[in-house]
């Protein structure tokens, strides 16, 4: 008995180093700009999807989700079976500044139920539709990232976790699969990437539409080409030029960041604007602003000492809408007329 496990552990140890050495010969193949390149491939790639319209965009979605969704609970139910709870103990844990900048990261994760809202027009009853479905993804992904979460950090170390970066989940399902589950977990979270992409080209579109419609951006972006609109190729072109401009780790700050303040913008005019029209509760919109506003600030004094460029770049973008917007009406003549009582 012993000699055997002697020999699994063996056969294991060469498969996982055969695979740590492909993933080391692919790294040095494939360099920063070969990235970029695919990634601008499959930006495109899901380009020519959202050109044949809003059902084939559906059909693509639900069949990666369904193949994520799928893994990530098989993955999470071996991971918790392999589970050893003396991991869990916070005394390795990461400061608890830390801690919170990640969440204000994190939350960009739970966007699907934004990208949902603009799919209002192409929903059956959107009325009643649109609320479950948001409630249903925001729930899904909390029980779904909870358990991702206590399955990570109960099979690997806090400090292994944080080496391994980007590809913690692939290093956490290699104590359960060995090396082809870390492979299959790579594989995987492209998979969810592409996921993420499709649906953001297709919700940027919508919005693009709805704001030349109202006159608050250029007609381009709402002329139709395929069974789309132009958005989508003025859009996907700007995404491919950041793509070469930041890696990923800037991307994740940048779009984080922004969507927080975006946000917090929303909440302060449906605080100010629009509450008595909703109904709203002016104790839960207040709360949603200071949180906003906390995420940013716990985010931004995080990645002062890491990446303090990024800090520039978002500042840079917002300085960058605001004079795009007064050189529009200024070259346009045009005035945006106000949709709610002042």
């Amino acid at each position: 008995m012993a000699s055997a496990s002697m020999m699994t552990e063996l056969v294991k140890g060469k498969t996982a180093s055969q695979a740590e050495a492909l993933f080391d010969k692919f790294h040095h193949l494939v360099t920063d700009p070969d990235v970029d390149l695919l990634a601008a491939a499959v930006i495109l790639m899901f380009v020519a999807i959202n050109l044949r319209g809003a059902g084939k965009v559906a059909v693509v979605e639900n069949v990666i989700v369904a193949v994520k969704l799928g893994f990530l609970v098989a993955f999470a139910a071996v991971g918790l079976a392999y589970l050893k709870p003396e991991l869990l103990t916070p005394q390795d844990f990461p400061p608890g500044g830390a801690v919170l900048a990640s969440i204000g990261v994190t939350f960009f994760a739970y966007e699907g139920f934004r990208v949902i809202t603009n799919a209002a027009e192409d929903m059956p009853q959107p009325s009643k539709t649109l609320p479950r479905a948001i409630f249903a993804a925001i729930l899904v992904v909390i029980l779904l990232y909870v358990v991702l979460a206590v399955a990570v950090f109960g099979n690997l170390p806090v400090a292994r976790v944080v080496e391994a970066k980007e590809y913690a989940l692939a290093e956490a399902a290699r104590p359960a699969f060995g090396a082809t589950g870390f492979t299959v977990v790579a594989v995987m979270a492209m998979i969810s990437t592409a996921s993420a992409i499709n649906a953001g080209l297709y919700a940027a579109t919508n919005v693009t539409y709805q704001l030349a419609k109202d006159g608050e951006l250029p007609q381009a972006f709402g002329r139709p080409i395929g069974r789309s609109r132009e958005g989508l190729l003025i859009s996907s072109a700007i995404i491919i030029v950041l793509v070469f401009a930041f890696d990923l780790g800037q991307i994740a700050v940048i779009g984080s960041v922004t969507v927080l303040l975006v946000h917090a913008v929303v909440h302060v005019g449906h605080l100010t604007r629009l509450r008595r029209e909703t109904g709203a509760s002016a104790v839960l919109l207040l709360l949603a602003v200071l949180a906003n506003a906390a995420a940013v600030a716990f985010v931004a004094s995080f990645e002062v000492g890491r990446r303090p460029g990024v800090l520039l770049y978002i500042a840079g973008f917002v300085a960058a809408g605001f004079v795009a917007e007064l050189v529009l009406q200024r070259l346009r003549r045009r005035t945006i007329k106000a949709r709610t009582p002042a």
